[in-house]
């Protein structure tokens, strides 16, 4: 693992799935996540004194097909066994946990770490996200 002053490091990027758990009491459209991720990015530079450019690390859509096959691709589920990591194959469940987020709204890292840690934190809080590594 690499850290880095702001970001703590596994060489992986990430995908939001906006208000997976349901947990709002709305539904938030494009157009909020856009305001929302706004805000955060102007709180964020305040905060660290820092001068991120939201375009720069994030990008913002919807979870399609496209996505949803790599996720599938890319989820692996490992456990310990004899002091082994053993891949184990995804359940029926969560592959239909996986379709299931079909046209939510999806806020991508734009490279490898592109959002630090206390962005994601915040972004993850204020939208009620699930996130996706991509390893």
């Amino acid at each position: 693992m690499k850290i880095r002053n702001g970001f703590i490091s596994n060489s992986s990027s990430t995908s939001f799935i906006v208000d997976y758990w349901n947990n709002s009491k709305k539904e938030f459209t494009i157009k909020e996540v856009k305001e929302i991720t706004d805000r955060a990015v102007k709180a964020y530079n305040l905060l660290m004194n820092s001068s991120i450019n939201k375009g720069d690390i994030m990008k913002i859509g919807i979870v399609d097909d496209k996505l949803i096959k790599e996720k599938k691709e890319h989820t692996t589920e490992r456990e310990l066994i004899n002091d082994k990591w053993v891949e184990i194959p995804l359940t029926g469940e969560q592959i239909n946990a996986i379709e299931e987020q079909k046209g939510k709204i999806v806020i991508h890292t734009k490279k490898d770490n592109s959002i630090p840690y206390v962005l994601s934190e915040m972004i993850d809080a204020l939208l009620h996200t699930d996130r996706w590594h991509w390893g």
